[in-house]
C-alpha cells in the first residue's frame, strides 16, 4: 500500500511539473521568459497560474521606429 502511495506521489510531482513548464512556456510567449513564473506555478500552484494569466502582452517596437517619432499619414 505505502508503494502505491509513493507511485501516486511521484506522479503528481512529475504532472505538476510538466504544468508548470507550461506556464513558464505561456509566460515566455507573452515576452516573460523568466524562472519565476516556473516556480510560483510548481510550488504555489494557483497562485503562479493566476500570475502568469494576469501578465500583460508586452508590446515589441520595431527597430526603425524611434518612440519621440511621429508616423507618417
Amino acid at each position: 500500500m505505502e508503494t502505491l502511495i509513493f507511485l501516486g506521489a511521484i506522479a503528481v510531482i512529475v504532472l505538476w511539473y510538466f504544468v508548470a513548464a507550461e506556464f513558464r512556456r505561456i509566460a515566455a510567449m507573452k515576452g516573460y521568459d523568466e524562472a519565476r513564473y516556473f516556480w510560483w506555478t510548481f510550488l504555489v500552484g494557483p497562485v503562479g497560474m493566476l500570475m502568469v494569466v494576469a501578465l500583460p502582452q508586452e508590446a515589441k517596437v520595431p527597430d526603425e521606429v524611434k518612440p519621440d517619432e511621429l508616423p507618417e499619414i
